[in-house]
């Protein structure tokens, strides 16, 4: 499918600053695909860095509208297949965090839930579940779990929800500010927004410029900071870690040294290219923001 990436971004979408730099040319892989959809996009994207708030984001991205419609007639359970439990695939200090906030009857949403693995977690500590997902293939297994289902978290109106999940998610959105500003009025005192995300200020990204994997899906438009977390207003940032986006990412120091070997050699003979994986040290952070 053809599509015109000609959405220009001027200024950040978290802090609204203009003082940026290009990163460079965005190289999407030949094979690409927007959820489960193949996409051919007609311009070059850049990796933008904002020198304000520390966080980068695409420039000449997909228009929302044409996201959206992708995302909707998309099969994501299909693309990202894996149904192991949170707790076996996530690395400890997440599951850890989580438990803290999942406990009997408090209401938790999970934004861009997926087919429900979160929810699973919270739902077995005895949480209410409500998933807000757009994929309608998604919607079916998750009813069928025994979850509440709504497309958008418009549909809550009140503040009511304990806890918010925003995982892999943040770098979908073409609203940053707005999305945390929904959660805020949907949330009681007290509650909290849990987002993981890839760490734009990691050693990996800034070793690879836009070349790093975590910006090599048209889907991931923005790449907010802890800089921008930590400056919210309403929200105190509760906790922040520095993690991986799941146990599969983390590798030990022998295979780093390994890899950086290997590479050394490689690069000797033929051109190489790092594009942040294996990771050297966590890529992804997990946020706690308390209301």
């Amino acid at each position: 499918m053809k599509v015109n990436n000609n959405e220009y971004v001027a200024i950040c979408p978290c802090c609204n600053s203009k003082y940026l730099k290009s990163l460079g040319v965005i190289n999407y892989p030949e094979d690409n695909f927007f959820s489960t959809t193949s996409v051919r996009l007609e311009k070059l994207s850049f990796l933008m860095k904002c020198g304000f708030c520390k966080s980068k984001f695409v420039r000449n991205r997909i228009p929302e509208k044409v996201a959206y419609n992708l995302y909707k007639n998309s099969s994501s359970n299909k693309r990202w297949s894996n149904e192991e439990p949170v707790g076996q695939t996530k690395n400890v200090e997440i599951i850890y965090t989580l438990m803290a906030f999942f406990s009997e009857n408090k209401k938790v949403v999970d934004v861009g839930c997926n087919t429900g693995l979160l929810l699973d977690l919270a739902k077995k500590n005895g949480s209410k579940t409500i998933g807000i997902e757009l994929s309608d293939e998604s919607k079916k297994i998750l009813l069928s779990k025994g979850h509440e289902v709504f497309e958008s978290l418009d549909s809550i109106n009140d503040s009511s929800v304990d806890v918010i999940t925003a995982f892999d998610l943040v770098e979908h959105l073409y609203d940053v500010n707005g999305f945390i500003e929904n959660c805020y009025t949907k949330l009681v005192k007290g509650g909290v927004l849990i987002i993981l995300t890839g760490n734009p200020t990691c050693l990996s990204s800034k070793l690879t410029g836009s070349g790093w994997w975590y910006s090599s899906y048209p889907e991931h438009v923005v790449f907010p900071s802890k800089h921008y977390y930590n400056s919210l207003k309403g929200f105190k940032l509760f906790s922040y870690l520095n993690t991986y986006a799941s146990q599969g990412y983390k590798v030990s120091k022998r295979q780093i040294f390994l890899f950086i070997i290997k590479s050394l050699l490689k690069s000797i003979i033929n051109k190489f290219q790092y594009n942040g994986l294996p990771s050297l040290g966590p890529d992804h952070h997990l946020v706690v923001l308390k209301k």
